[in-house]
């Protein structure tokens, strides 16, 4: 990303420096997944354009076609679950890591019952002690099992 002509100075705050690794405090904290290259450009941007409290959703709109495993669903899962439910800790018996354990929760209708914070038996709000996935993301994730469920 472009930054010459932009006004650093909120990539010299404490939240970019824990995010990027430079400060004290690690974003997100062990064990959780650092961000990706992506997901910090994504960040970078926000702080570089004024890191307003924004969303496009009204102008945007939610896109829930054609959304696809390998470009939103496993992004999601790594941001939000990966850190609790993975081949090393797998909170609850859950695994999140790759295709065929995230299916597995599909085809147990675990999956979208704990994303929107259904009750149930065995059903836990996820992510747990987090903020709801939003409306859109969500969305997805049910266009995604409606579609089948592809590992595409």
């Amino acid at each position: 990303m472009n930054t010459s002509n932009v006004d650093t100075k909120g990539l010299n705050s404490k939240v970019w420096k824990a995010i990027t690794g430079n400060g004290e405090d690690l974003m997100p904290p062990y064990p959780n997944a650092p961000l990706t290259p992506a997901q910090k450009a994504t960040i970078q941007q926000w702080i570089e354009q004024g890191a307003a409290n924004t969303t496009c959703t009204h102008i945007c709109g939610c896109d829930s076609t054609n959304v696809s495993f390998s470009a939103y669903i496993a992004p999601v899962i790594q941001t939000f679950c990966i850190g609790c439910h993975s081949n090393t800790t797998s909170q609850g018996g859950v695994n999140l890591q790759g295709y065929t354990n995230v299916l597995a929760q599909v085809n147990n209708g675990k999956l979208i019952k704990t994303i929107k914070w259904q009750t149930g038996p065995g059903i836990v709000a996820m992510p747990y002690k987090g903020s709801k996935l939003s409306d859109c993301t969500i969305s997805k994730f049910q266009s995604w099992v409606n579609a089948g469920s592809l590992n595409n």
